[in-house]
């Protein structure tokens, strides 16, 4: 009797195991994947903002002193690409918009403030709830309710100049607004700690 509940309790701990390395090894067959189809639509900068966001998401992980999963740095990535990749392409447009002139440069930074930014938030919103949540859109609307418009005033109070002049050309392009949203990230996230 007492090895037949040993030998039951040792087969639920494989079947544990193995359902959790197939969880982890889809998200991370889905990051590497979302990764190729990104690069094709925006080089590198889509696995950046995945990078970013990760990185991000340890520093605050260890900030709240939460113990990191490998599938929650792994969704924080794939995230950011999705994120990354809508926004890398929003602000490489806004960056075709108008001249190089002053009147071009304020016009191209308020296209990237008033339009790239609600849309990146958008992506990001979403992208967050339904990875995060397994590919289940129950909820989404709420998340979008609840969520969309303190994030997106955050993001245009924290990051709206910052997002003008990467538009413009300065700060280092898109990696110097891919930092900044990081750094900005960590130190929201230790303002609301304090």
């Amino acid at each position: 009797m007492a090895i037949d509940n040993i030998i039951q309790k040792e087969e639920a701990s494989l079947i544990k195991k193995a359902g959790k390395a197939l969880y982890n090894g889809f998200y991370t067959a889905l990051a590497g994947a979302s990764t190729y189809i990104s690069y094709g639509f925006v080089g590198m900068y889509g696995a950046l903002t995945g990078f970013a966001f990760s990185a991000g998401r340890l520093i605050i992980n260890k900030i709240k002193r939460v113990k990191t999963k490998y599938s929650d740095i792994v969704k924080e990535y794939i995230i950011g690409v999705i994120a990354g990749s809508v926004g890398a392409k929003l602000y490489e447009y806004a960056g075709y918009i108008s001249n190089i002139d002053l009147k071009g440069k304020i016009i191209r930074g308020l296209a990237g403030i008033t339009v790239a930014n609600p849309i990146f938030t958008g992506a990001y919103v979403g992208a967050d709830h339904i990875i995060k949540n397994d590919f289940n859109p129950i909820g989404i609307g709420n998340k979008f309710k609840n969520n969309y418009w303190p994030i997106l005033k955050d993001i245009t109070k924290w990051l709206g100049i910052p997002v003008a002049l990467t538009i413009n050309g300065y700060l280092g392009g898109y990696p110097g607004i891919v930092a900044m949203d990081t750094g900005y990230r960590v130190i929201a996230e230790y303002a609301k700690k304090k």
